[in-house]
């Protein structure tokens, strides 16, 4: 049964019986009951699991496990239930990195069921969301063979239960666990419906599982060719910055353009710091942040599944803060963001080198004959070849071991050496991170100009998560703007939103008709305003509009990024492109959803990471005539993306001029071909389209969509401007054209 979005919940999966097997010849080893019930003690202690749906685990049937495996692989499983000790060991050791115990066959099926049926819940629109805290973990078990930890393929049978119940035509699965998810990856590597991307250690082929089928140039094949991304790591000690640059400049095009129904993530939490395995430094705050970035697609569909995780505090912790995402909460802060790993950028260009010919939005390089690149001055050198390098023994069907040790090393000795050492950071990070918020999810404030386009909102069902005794029309603007930035800043809401109708210039009382500042310049305003009387030291604006009222900070805590829209791509509100103001003069006439979408993940997103603003303005204004603004859904989507920034302390700034018309935005086109706006679309659409979103309702679907070739030009400029002043900005390279798929 369907329920009303503002009824369902985020459905979790555990349960005690999860944690009844684990290897009986080595207690050390790292897949450990632990693992889960850790999870469950913290998530209990920050208060989350009340606030969910508890969903129950029951036994995967025979023919829900036979979606991705044979009767012998499970009669086998079903054999080890009356096998004793010795057989246990003997059987083991046919496999690599695992461990048989009685109750593996049980705790399997009971994980593969509960994750089947949060995935059906999610897609039933039973939940919002969800999280599968359970093991065995799954993402690595094949077709006919058990694989490091894994019995049965949660994720893939999961996935396909779905395509086969509901008819889905794109499922999104993101594997960011440490290692490759090579089992997820075999079972949909000819199937379009399905987009696998697994971010993993790799180091050039010679880190678990050893599989050459692992390396960037696998993309699937057939049909499915493009269908798989693989990401490979060649350096333990990659962070927050090196996995998000990966989203801004990789996966979220393709996720745009791909238009999901449906994500499931294999969420690993052994790229977290101080996991021995994994060797990362990935803190537990940022896979919030994956979180909050993946959200607004799929209209809020999204399932994770825990996988692997092997230091229980930042497993716990990394865990816990995804529940709270998932719920809505603001994503806590993590440090500003540093420039990413040389190796990684190799990577991720090497990604873009091999798949641009199947995604139109990997447009962001220059592609060009391999002769035509200077490759003495070329920094990424393995970008000029394809795979494999040399030396790297891989395993197949003919070098594959027939037999493993009983006890396998999982971890380097270093890494388990410096584990006290990863736990006092993480006990740090821990106390160091902020999860409080306040009760209501957002203000609203607005001048009496604005008395008639604000009675909708106080009709409609996200009123009641609004702020009240802030919510009550200012006589200027001024304090409209003053009100909405004491509500946030004072912890009386989360956000707010502020309509203000400035004064006409030919009105506003100045000599000779001029403008003064503040009568164009809410947003110039409201970032003075919070310097001044709060001392925030780092505000960042984002101005989207037409005209020239774009605030050029004069203070180094406000970095204003502004989105030009004019008919005709002229960039009138430019000053100079640098630490303090950026400025993307945008073609209105000829914008799509996407093409706001892209300027975001290309430019906005990635300064704003780095800057680490302690409050966000999004500030739109009226358009001129000719220019195509953002659909109600788009404006939803970006305001879902900058909740992620400053502690979700967000000011949404809605800048009228007096007396213009509500019909003063453009429905967007999603065809970049076409060039014909559909009518309708009023400041009130867009209005309850923020509110919605700051009231914790998800987004609507965008469609599928990629950027214009003006926007995608734009964005190109404005980053060879900018790299050598802004550190994530470092992906602008030459790429070798390969030849036709």
């Amino acid at each position: 049964m369907m329920l009303p979005q503002e009824e369902r919940r985020t459905g979790v999966v555990y349960d005690s019986r999860l944690s009844s097997h684990f290897s009986a010849w080595n207690k050390d080893f790292t897949e450990k009951p632990q693992r889960n019930t850790k999870c469950i003690e913290r998530c209990t202690e920050l208060g989350l699991l009340k606030r969910c749906l508890h969903v129950p685990v029951r036994e995967a049937t025979e023919a829900e496990m036979m979606l991705c495996h044979t009767r012998q692989h499970i009669e086998l499983l079903r054999m080890t239930e009356s096998m004793n000790g010795e057989e246990l060991k003997a059987i083991s050791q046919k496999y690599d990195f695992i461990y048989f115990h009685q109750k593996s066959f049980e705790n399997a099926k009971l994980s593969l069921g509960g994750v089947i049926d949060l995935v059906d819940k999610v897609v039933s629109e039973q939940v919002r969301n969800g999280m599968a805290i359970v093991r065995p973990p799954g993402h690595h078990a094949m077709k006919e063979e058990y694989c490091g930890y894994c019995y049965l393929s949660n994720a893939a049978i999961a996935a396909k239960s779905a395509l086969e119940k509901y008819n889905l035509k794109r499922i999104l699965i993101l594997d960011w666990d440490v290692h490759h998810g090579q089992g997820t990856q075999f079972a949909f590597y000819d199937d379009p419906r399905v987009l696998f991307v697994s971010i993993h250690r790799y180091e050039l082929g010679s880190e678990w599982p050893h599989l050459r089928e692992s390396d960037y140039d696998f993309i699937g094949e057939g049909p499915g060719k493009g269908y798989t991304i693989n990401i490979p790591l060649n350096e333990t000690g990659c962070g927050n910055s090196d996995y998000l640059s990966i989203f801004f400049n990789l996966l979220l095009p393709v996720f745009y353009e791909f238009d999901p129904e449906l994500i499931i993530v294999s969420a690993g939490f052994d790229s977290a710091i101080g996991c021995p395995e994994g060797e990362m430094l990935v803190t537990p705050a940022c896979f919030a942040h994956f979180v909050n970035l993946l959200t607004p697609l799929a209209s809020g569909k999204l399932a994770l599944l825990l996988e692997g995780g092997y230091n229980l505090k930042s497993l716990a912790e990394s865990t816990a803060l995804c529940v709270r995402a998932l719920l809505g909460d603001p994503t806590p802060n993590i440090a500003p963001l540093s420039a990413p790993k040389p190796s990684v950028v190799e990577s991720v260009l090497n990604c873009i080198k091999i798949l641009h010919p199947y995604w139109h939005c990997l447009e962001y390089q220059d592609v060009v004959e391999s002769h035509l690149i200077k490759t003495e001055a070329y920094p990424f050198k393995q970008v000029l070849n394809l795979p494999p390098v040399q030396n790297i023994e891989f395993y197949t069907s003919e070098t594959r071991p027939q037999t493993f040790p009983l006890i396998q090393d999982c971890a380097d000795d270093n890494a388990i050496k410096l584990l006290e050492e990863y736990n006092q950071a993480i006990d740090k990070l821990i106390q160091e991170t902020d999860l409080s918020f306040p009760a209501s999810k957002f203000s609203l404030s607005w001048d009496k100009a604005s008395d008639g386009v604000i009675e909708s909102l106080t009709h409609s069902d996200v009123w009641k998560q609004c702020q009240k005794d802030v919510s009550s029309p200012q006589t200027i603007y001024a304090e409209s703007v003053h009100a909405a930035i004491d509500s946030i800043l004072l912890s009386k809401s989360q956000s707010s939103l502020c309509l203000v109708s400035r004064p006409a210039r030919q009105h506003n009382g100045t000599p000779n008709g001029a403008a003064s500042p503040t009568a164009h310049s809410a947003h110039g305003l409201a970032a003075s305003y919070a310097v001044e009387a709060y001392q925030l030291n780092r505000v960042l604006i984002i101005q989207m509009g037409s005209g020239p009222d774009v605030h050029i900070p004069t203070s180094p805590s406000v970095l204003s990024i502004v989105l030009s829209l004019s008919s005709d791509g002229s960039d009138s509100a430019r000053a100079s492109l640098g630490e303090s103001f950026v400025s993307l003069p945008l073609k209105g006439d000829s914008l799509n959803d996407v093409d706001y979408i892209s300027a975001f993940q290309q430019i906005v997103l990635p300064l704003a990471y780095e800057f680490g603003p302690t409050l966000t303005v999004f500030s739109w204004q009226s358009l001129a005539d000719g220019v195509q603004g953002p659909s109600p859904a788009c404006i939803s989507h970006l305001t879902m993306l900058l909740r992620g920034l400053s502690r979700g302390r967000l000011m949404v700034l809605v800048d009228r001029c007096a007396g213009q018309s509500l019909e003063d935005g453009r429905a967007v086109i999603q065809d970049p071909s076409e060039a014909r706006p559909s009518p309708g679309v009023t400041t009130e659409k867009l209005l309850m389209a923020c509110a919605s979103v700051l009231a914790g309702h998800v987004c609507a679907p965008l469609g599928p969509g990629y950027p214009s070739q003006h926007t995608a030009q734009v964005i190109k400029n404005v980053q060879d401007e900018l790299k050598g002043k802004w550190s994530l900005l470092q992906f602008r390279h030459q790429i070798p054209k390969l030849g036709q798929p």
